[in-house]
């Protein structure tokens, strides 16, 4: 436990961010009563140790069917959204094959922390130009082609794990949006900020099952 008090407390040392961080944390928590400038101690003090234990130690998946994302975690469904893949009335399995159409294709697959994306972070030229397409008053998509009303303001992109196959369709993601429906990406509409916000908390790459 010492040694990973003294690890941790040399990761916040090093930060001048989070030591402020910590400092405002444990000044909240405990106030003038318990003021200290040792680092170690107010790790120690907040139960950093345990946190960070306690979210290594967590294994959850998630599980796509078709019209619910679930999260699971010790063999149960912890949280559900509702969701959908594929354009309206190409939701289900046998539409698989159509790009652009049909639903994301049955196998696993990864949603990694590092492609968690943030409309807000695309540049002001991008932002316009799917408004601009929109009016069809350029070609241009940008990166966000539909804007938020197709993809909402986050999406996370999956990777296919080895032996899924994906009958020679790409770029899947799980994002939100106005109408439930999508190329072949998991809509969870109005659903998608509670879920990203389980997502960052987690901290970790999930696998995903799709099933139908």
């Amino acid at each position: 436990m010492a040694v990973v008090t003294y690890s941790m407390a040399l990761e916040f040392e090093r930060d001048p961010e989070l030591k402020k961080a910590l400092i405002e944390t444990h000044r909240a928590k405990f106030g003038l009563v318990g003021q200290t400038t040792d680092v170690r101690l107010m790790v120690k003090m907040l139960g950093l140790e345990e946190t960070v234990r306690r979210i290594e130690s967590r294994s959850a998946s998630l599980e796509f069917d078709g019209q619910f994302l679930r999260w699971m975690e010790n063999g149960m469904s912890c949280r559900a959204w509702i969701a959908a893949s594929g354009k309206i009335k190409f939701h289900e399995k046998r539409y698989q094959y159509l790009a652009g159409m049909g639903p994301i294709p049955e196998g696993h697959y990864i949603a990694r922390q590092q492609e968690l994306q943030r409309w807000e972070d695309y540049s002001l030229f991008s932002r316009r130009a799917c408004f601009l397409r929109a009016l069809r008053m350029t070609r241009f998509t940008g990166s966000w082609p539909g804007c938020t009303r197709a993809w909402g303001d986050r999406r996370i992109w999956l990777r296919p794990s080895v032996g899924t196959v994906t009958l020679g369709r790409d770029n899947f993601s799980i994002h939100g949006g106005t109408v439930l429906g999508s190329a072949g990406c998991i809509d969870l509409t109005s659903g998608m900020p509670d879920f990203v916000d389980s997502f960052i908390k987690y901290g970790k790459d999930m696998d995903l099952n799709v099933r139908y």
